[in-house]
């Protein structure tokens, strides 16, 4: 009787306390459960790839998913090109792009680094529920930089540049405007890099709440349209959303629930459609700012100091001299810009590597763990992880 006792009050205990946990984590679960065919993707690379020598080993296998590009400066023939002429997914490797068009413009004198911005201008660029404790921790990062809620606009690029936040980004968009941001592309890039475009017009063109149908077949409507109808699409909601108080009410009504209503899936599906670059104009590209021979030598010294941001890391000075990063990590995508100096051997480069469209469970691991930005920096300064790169990356386009 006693037993029964016990067991009957220790099966009520844990019926209690797997309850509070379920209630307390009822979204997180809910998100497990509803995406768990996605979190399996790539499940047999996950064991493979605990190590870089497994990452290697999974880039060379699956070059339809990611390209690099590693120019050696110092001995160009150990180099490595591996499908670095495909067009891939940029993502916020993209803000290079307005980085490079800022100081374009500084130069001429506009947009100088120290004007001020408020933050509730930045606040408007927000579309609610989408990225939202990128967005609180972004915030809060100018919070502590601002007088009288004011900030730098050097604060704002950073905060773009080096934590993502999509508000910063799209608030500098609308400031340097369309116009010249593709100015400056075309004439840097050509046709090897496609126009960044804001990230709050995407999310609103995806919203299913908006369009009465469901996300599904609107992704697949906006992925069949030419290039330049979806540019028009995106920076027609943009400026909506900024101009349209009807329109922006609408849209934070349709957000104001679950974001952007998308599932894994469905946002790797959103992500295929943001602008695309071949990793070697971005390493390209940053060749020419590590030279200092973009725009001009100051311009290149003001971006360099603008991505140095990983040299905050004691594990980043030890490795490399100098070093200089754009990162990008979200659904599906992972991406860098990077150049440096290895403290070793003093040899310099200058890189790009983009993976797109990637098993949305190897995703998962690879991104808990920054795998990409750890072989980058390491492809500068490891010499074993170097070789071995150079034999297996041989690009078979």
């Amino acid at each position: 009787m006693h037993k029964a006792k016990f067991f009957s009050g220790l099966l009520l205990a844990i019926i209690f306390i797997v309850s509070v946990v379920y209630f307390l984590n009822r979204s997180a679960f809910q998100t497990v459960y509803q995406n768990r065919e996605a979190l399996a993707e790539g499940s047999e690379w996950v064991e493979k790839t605990y190590s870089l020598a497994g990452l290697i080993d999974y880039i060379e296998g699956n070059p339809e998913y990611v390209s690099v590009t590693s120019l050696n400066l110092t001995y160009p023939d150990q180099s490595i090109r591996y499908h670095d002429e495909k067009p891939r997914v940029a993502g916020a490797v993209g803000h290079i792009v307005l980085l490079g068009t800022w100081m374009e413009a500084v130069g001429q004198g506009r947009f100088p680094a120290d004007s001020l911005v408020a933050l509730e201008d930045i606040e408007r660029f927000h579309v609610p529920n989408v990225a939202s404790s990128s967005h609180r921790a972004g915030m809060g990062l100018l919070y502590d930089q601002s007088e009288d809620e004011y900030v730098q606009l050097k604060a704002v690029v950073q905060n773009a540049l080096k934590n993502n936040h999509l508000a910063s980004a799209d608030f500098w968009y609308d400031l340097l405007g369309f116009e010249r941001i593709d100015s400056f592309r075309r004439y840097h890039f050509g046709d090897d890099i496609e126009t960044p475009l804001p990230w709050s017009g995407f999310y609103i063109l995806a919203q299913p709440m908006l369009h009465g149908q469901p996300a599904g077949e609107k992704l697949k409507e906006l992925s069949s349209i030419p290039r330049d109808s979806l540019y028009a699409l995106n920076l027609d909601r943009f400026s909506r959303y900024q101009s349209d108080e009807e329109y922006r009410s609408q849209v934070q009504q349709a957000f104001g629930g679950d974001g952007h209503n998308l599932n894994f899936i469905e946002q790797r599906k959103l992500y295929n459609l943001l602008p695309r670059a071949t990793t070697y104009a971005l390493a390209r590209f940053a060749e020419k700012i590590f030279n200092e021979e973009l725009i001009s030598t100051e311009a290149s010294q003001q971006m360099y100091d603008l991505m140095n941001w990983p040299l905050e890391e004691q594990a980043t000075r030890r490795h490399l001299e100098r070093y200089g990063a754009v990162y990008d990590n979200r659904m599906s995508l992972l991406g860098g810009i990077d150049f440096g100096e290895s403290a070793y051997t003093g040899e310099r480069y200058a890189q790009a590597i983009l993976y797109d469209d990637m098993p949305i469970g190897l995703w998962m691991h690879m991104s808990s763990n920054f795998m990409n930005q750890d072989y980058q920096k390491r492809l500068m300064y490891d010499p074993e992880l170097h070789r071995r790169s150079v034999s297996a990356l041989t690009d078979c386009e």
